[in-house]
């Protein structure tokens, strides 16, 4: 198969996408190498044919020539002010890692933003839940209250205004307890609000700490990877030598 893919130049994707990253450095490794092979020997042929001399008023290429009069040539990685071809590559790794790493940040944030979400609805529901369950002992109490109030009236024969002094009374414990609900409804209020806040900032560390990491591993396996394909391909050279 290797054969046939360095006699086309064409590698199918589907074929290209079941391949390791290490299989795949090698692969482009052999074409590169047939690429050079077949130009030198498209070169070789060319300088053995005879030059025809141009016909006149016909345009023609002209190559730019260096100091040794032949056509100035530019190799990446071997110019003045260049990387090298292993700073490149490794450049290269170093994005691909951060640009996997961000999305695997990005799929973790995700989670973890539905986790907190479900976290604060059960919270909110806990917190619903007690504003009920205070409301209606606050409901039972002051009934109790009223008909404790009815009762007095009764038994003692109280005048108007007793009455009205009992309602009152009544009237004010039922309104310190309902001051008292709406107080601690707050407090539970602002504490869901702050853990919320500390789950987001957790969460928005652990994810940067992850993918700092990640980015790491990732580059540190692609650099591998080519390390190793590079070796192979350097070992089959001295095969055919």
């Amino acid at each position: 198969m290797l054969q046939q893919i360095l006699k086309s130049m064409y590698v199918d994707p589907e074929i290209l996408a079941e391949l390791s990253e290490e299989q795949k450095q090698l692969l482009f490794f052999k074409m590169r190498e047939e690429q050079v092979r077949r130009y030198k020997e498209w070169e070789g042929k060319e300088d053995k044919k005879p030059k025809k001399p141009p016909k006149p008023g016909k345009r023609r290429i002209q190559f730019l020539k260096g100091k040794d009069g032949e056509p100035w040539t530019w190799v990446m990685g071997e110019g003045e002010g260049d990387a090298s071809i292993e700073e490149i590559m490794d450049r290269e790794d170093q994005l691909k890692a951060q640009r996997l790493a961000e999305k695997e940040a990005e799929e973790l944030k995700r989670k973890n933003e539905e986790l907190i979400r479900a976290k604060l609805q059960a919270e909110k529901q806990k917190l619903e839940q007690e504003k009920q369950r205070l409301a209606e002992e606050a409901r039972r109490k002051e009934a109790q209250l009223a008909e404790e109030a009815k009762r007095r009236e009764a038994e003692a024969h109280a005048s108007r205004k007793e009455a009205k002094m009992a309602a009152e009374r009544a009237r004010k414990v039922w309104a310190e307890q309902e001051r008292q609900s709406k107080e601690l409804e707050k407090k539970k209020e602002a504490e869901l609000k702050r853990k919320e806040q500390m789950e987001r900032r957790r969460s928005f560390e652990e994810v940067h700490k992850k993918a700092e990491q990640r980015a790491k591993e990732l580059y540190m396996s692609l650099k591998e990877a080519r390390t190793v394909a590079i070796q192979e391909a350097e070992k089959e050279q001295e095969r055919k030598e």
